[in-house]
């Protein structure tokens, strides 16, 4: 379930927009059920001092990936954690567990996605582990993949991978605005692989036409 909020203006560029160098990378963490994931006194505390040292995984631009079991039961983080983030600089959260404050986070124009939310509290003193290979949502995500989402979902692509998908990636984006260029002219209304596709499924036969 996407919660992302806004479209991603504001101190960190959301995930929903096109990143210019660095993109974004994934900052992983591995917290137990219930765990949150870092104290809101100290994140607040290191955010006044404007120090790092509460969140040695994550840099500006990084998105932070955090493997919270898709438990529900509780909220991982909220307004107050994300505010944070916002205020460090990183490009969004995509969590797999509960968060909560919804509609703070809505004004906050910072991009979270979660699989739902939750008023209740975690603990804080439960252990969790930082750059950790994670299961998120299903898909492993190490640290330094690079993430990427919007309103549909998020997607992860390997690190090694990175360099030789993004520019299939261009062409593709590239190919998929010319087809809707041609659908609003209404140039090309009809897919030019369609007939081929319904030969070769028995639909038509030969010398049949739409």
């Amino acid at each position: 379930t996407s919660t992302s909020s806004g479209d991603g203006d504001g101190d960190g560029d959301g995930g929903r927009r096109a990143h210019s160098p660095p993109p974004p990378l994934a900052a992983t963490v591995h917290v137990y059920h219930g765990a949150t994931v870092w104290a809101a006194g100290e994140l607040e505390a290191a955010v006044a001092r404007g120090e790092w040292g509460v969140l040695p995984a994550a840099r500006p631009g990084d998105v932070l990936v955090i493997d919270g079991k898709g438990d529900t039961t509780c909220a991982l983080m909220g307004a107050i954690m994300l505010g944070a983030c916002r205020k460090l600089g990183l490009a969004g959260v995509v969590l797999d567990a509960a968060i909560r404050d919804t509609e703070e986070l809505r004004e906050l124009g910072f991009p979270v996605w979660s699989v739902g939310a939750n008023p209740n509290g975690p603990t804080k003193y439960v252990p969790g582990r930082i750059n950790w290979p994670v299961s998120c949502g299903g898909a492993s995500v190490r640290a330094g993949d690079l993430i990427v989402g919007d309103a549909d979902g998020v997607v992860v692509i390997e690190r090694e991978r990175v360099a030789s998908l993004l520019p299939l990636a261009a062409t593709k984006v590239a190919d998929e605005r010319k087809r809707l260029d041609d659908i609003a002219s209404g140039r090309a209304l009809r897919p030019k692989w369609l007939e081929a596709s319904l030969r070769a499924a028995g639909v038509l036969g030969e010398g049949q036409t739409i």
